[in-house]
């Protein structure tokens, strides 16, 4: 089981005067096989997330709160895409997500159903909580 808190990512880039909080809360080894991985980002204003075709992976950016808006690489039309929706793209596809202020968003990366077929079947499998781990009681009672 992995618990982690909301707050701020973990790692800071900054590429081209934007800054970009990132913290991985996942990848491939702790989930299925066609699951590359989940991350936690923070954009601040003007901050971009980019789908590279060459990298061959559908991603999933789900914007958790803030506002962004989205650009697929066929043409330069911008969709917003306001908190709590997302952005599905499938394999091979360009697109840019662009922060409108601070955005934070979740990123799912993976393979497309073509790869996962050929890979091992692989099912987290998760263990029983140690006695540290709050359960659904605890965790309603605060």
């Amino acid at each position: 089981m992995i618990v982690t808190e909301r707050g701020a990512a973990t790692t800071v880039i900054v590429h081209d005067g934007a800054v970009r909080r990132w913290r991985s809360v996942a990848r491939r080894g702790m989930l299925f096989s066609e699951c590359e991985s989940i991350d936690h980002v923070v954009l601040e204003d003007d901050g971009t997330l980019s789908a590279d075709p060459e990298d061959r992976t559908e991603t999933l950016w789900y914007v958790v709160s803030g506002r962004a808006c989205f650009r697929n690489g066929t043409d330069d039309t911008v969709h917003p895409v306001p908190a709590e929706h997302a952005v599905l793209l499938p394999a091979g596809v360009p697109g840019l997500l662009s922060a409108a202020g601070t955005c934070e968003v979740i990123v799912v990366t993976c393979v497309p159903d073509s790869v996962a077929r050929r890979l091992p079947h692989r099912a987290p499998s998760l263990s029983a909580p140690t006695s540290d781990v709050p359960d659904a009681d605890t965790c309603q009672a605060h």
